[in-house]
């Protein structure tokens, strides 16, 4: 059953240079150019994004925040699509479809957001367009969410969008000076395939 808060009037290409999701809301592909902006939006959100995201401890400079970026988008993932977030024309985040398992055709997708957005569903307005655009134009089957056992706000989104929880990992990295289990949540695409 398509979950009601994933209506999307129109699915945009997933290979566009800008993204609209809504009037304040765009996506564009994460490019290099990127790193000031991420490197601002890190600074604003540090404490409450290393809380979740292991990997903000090492951006402490453009130098660093072009090799996150670099990362990610020279990862050789099959299907990965990395995207930065812009609200209101400013640079506020990151969402990633992580990569497309070409056997199990599981998408997992990933992301992060500034403080100063969180809460707006920015998140679940870019699911709502780009869930779709999944379907339509990849072989994805699922999508596929991972969630920190304690990252509420992370399993709100998952949960919200329509996905299932489906199993929970031991997680290798340590958060919140704690290990933490990895709760993954599936989303089938069947409703939106054509």
């Amino acid at each position: 059953m398509i979950s009601p808060s994933l209506k999307h009037h129109q699915s945009p290409r997933l290979d566009r240079e800008h993204i609209l999701i809504t009037d304040a809301i765009k996506l564009r592909p994460l490019a290099l150019s990127h790193a000031e902006g991420l490197l601002n939006a890190v600074e604003r959100s540090r404490p409450q994004l290393a809380t979740f995201l292991g990997w903000v401890e090492q951006v402490t400079d453009v130098s660093t925040a072009r090799q996150y970026i670099r990362d990610r988008i020279d990862a050789p993932a099959p299907g990965a699509r990395w995207y930065a977030i812009f609200h209101q024309q400013t640079f506020c985040g990151v969402f990633g479809i992580k990569s497309i398992a070409p056997c199990s055709q599981i998408a997992e997708v990933g992301y992060w957001l500034s403080t100063e957005v969180q809460g707006k569903g920015v998140i679940h307005k870019i699911l709502a367009a780009l869930i779709p655009a999944l379907a339509q134009e990849t072989n994805a089957e699922i999508v596929e969410f991972r969630c920190l056992e304690h990252n509420q706000a992370s399993i709100q989104v998952a949960t919200r969008a329509g996905a299932k929880w489906v199993k929970s990992v031991e997680h290798q990295m340590a958060v919140c000076n704690a290990a933490q289990k990895l709760n993954i949540y599936h989303l089938a695409l069947k409703p939106w395939k054509k």
